[in-house]
């Protein structure tokens, strides 16, 4: 109805300003010559608004048909985008938000907004981004009308592999902020009702990390080596590696270590395997201190107001060690023969479900 009104008016307003800009001499020779106000409209006016005619015509029929057959009522027709915008700028700018009611499944539906802290923000001015700085731009972020901050990792971290190799995962990188500073920013997003999701990196630690600093000064066999993938070298001085797996970021997956303790310190001992950069060795998630350690990191988090969390590498954290190691064409074949692709994988995702439910 509303294309209806719009376009009548614009049709007089077209009409009435045509005849009103005729010459009164020329508008004497159209009637000498026989034409009338009636034939100057339909040879002229009307032809000149019928395409104008036609569009609004389609966009009522398209208005009409939204109103009376919406998307959720024909799930199979494709929706507009701009109606897909309308609804989500009705909804942010609705106090009966259901995006922001506690639910589950908030994140099924949300528009999450990832931030690498590094670069997003920078409050001090220093040249790198830092956890004051997002807290500064929270009143941007709620314009953006998102519903989750996906925050990159924001632990201590020699940057191997930008922030993935992580030294602490209960901390924040002293060069980003304090753990106040989290805590402010938490707050900030939740006023502006907005939730956090934390990047979580359970499949590694950086070599930096306390357990891999402790495993590297003690002998082979010890506890501390029991929490990663340490395995002595094929050959009979142990030169070769434990298997020919490539790392994802080129080369192999094992890296060798000159032993600290034992009798043979100073000597090439055993390797340790790094699935990514040989700064990130690999968690051993069949080891029970490993898993408890990552339900102490997920509570930790949670209990600092964090409304989700997503895992790196949740596909691999559990890994098939039996001996011998499958080589890789071996494992290849494996696993596209699989009965379900990977049975590690489903290890995997029973180890994060137990961490869910802690």
């Amino acid at each position: 109805m509303l294309y209806a009104v719009y376009g009548l008016s614009f049709n007089v307003f077209v009409y009435t300003a045509f005849i009103k800009s005729i010459p009164a001499e020329l508008e004497e020779a159209a009637i000498m010559d026989g034409a009338s106000v009636w034939t100057t409209f339909r040879q002229v006016i009307f032809a000149l608004l019928t395409p104008m005619n036609a569009t609004v015509g389609i966009l009522t029929c398209m208005h009409v048909s939204l109103e009376r057959f919406p998307p959720a009522a024909c799930p199979n027709r494709p929706t507009l985008g701009y109606l897909r915008r309308h609804e989500r700028i009705h909804q942010i700018m609705s106090i009966e938000n259901p995006a922001l009611h506690p639910d589950a499944n908030w994140w099924r539906q949300a528009a999450v907004y990832q931030i690498y802290p590094r670069s997003f923000a920078d409050a001090n001015r220093d040249g790198l981004g830092d956890l004051p700085g997002l807290t500064s731009r929270m009143g941007y972020l709620s314009e953006l009308g998102i519903d989750a901050i996906w925050l990159s990792p924001f632990y201590p971290s020699a940057l191997a592999d930008g922030g993935y190799d992580v030294d602490d995962h209960r901390n924040v990188d002293p060069r980003l902020g304090s753990l106040a500073d989290f805590d402010a920013m938490v707050a900030s997003a939740h006023a502006a009702d907005i939730r956090i999701i934390v990047d979580i990196v359970p499949n590694h630690s950086s070599n930096r990390h306390v357990w891999f600093q402790e495993a590297l000064a003690s002998a082979p066999g010890s506890a501390a080596r029991a929490r990663y993938h340490f395995l002595d070298g094929l050959g009979d001085d142990g030169a070769r590696p434990p298997s020919d797996w490539p790392s994802h970021f080129g080369g192999g997956a094992w890296t060798r270590v000159v032993e600290q303790a034992g009798p043979n310190a100073g000597k090439p001992g055993q390797w340790y395997l790094h699935l990514f950069a040989p700064e990130q060795p690999d968690f051993n998630w069949d080891h029970p201190e490993v898993r408890a350690d990552f339900h102490t990191t997920l509570r930790f988090w949670a209990d600092r107001g964090v409304d989700g969390f997503r895992v790196d590498v949740a596909h691999a954290l559990v890994k098939d060690m039996s001996l011998p190691l499958r080589s890789k064409p071996a494992l290849a074949a494996w696993w596209m023969t699989a009965p379900t692709r990977s049975s590690t994988v489903m290890r995997s995702m029973k180890c994060l479900q137990a961490g869910g439910r802690s």
